[in-house]
């Protein structure tokens, strides 16, 4: 991958870093590269783990993030995410 971006010019700086500067998000990065393997129902499998990824978690705007629940608590309605409590 060095080989190829340098090509165009592009320099690759490889860092391997700690689960805990990864989930805490202390490290700062212009791309992060990681592997996940999905179960089904994929639908249910994807929302969860983009939910779980701390980097992403960073990303929710305030209004959201202030709204964070469980994923046990969340179900997905069409086109929401609703809470699970108090709706049937």
């Amino acid at each position: 991958m060095q080989q190829i971006l340098a090509s165009h010019q592009v320099t690759l700086e490889i860092k391997e870093i700690s689960y805990d500067q990864w989930h805490e998000g202390e490290i700062e990065s212009d791309i992060w590269l990681n592997s996940a393997n999905f179960t089904l129902p994929l639908d249910f499998s994807l929302f969860a783990h983009l939910c779980e990824v701390p980097l992403l978690q960073h990303c929710i705007p305030n209004r959201l993030a202030s709204r964070r629940r469980p994923l046990a608590q969340w179900r997905n309605e069409p086109g929401e995410l609703v809470p699970a409590t108090g709706r049937q």
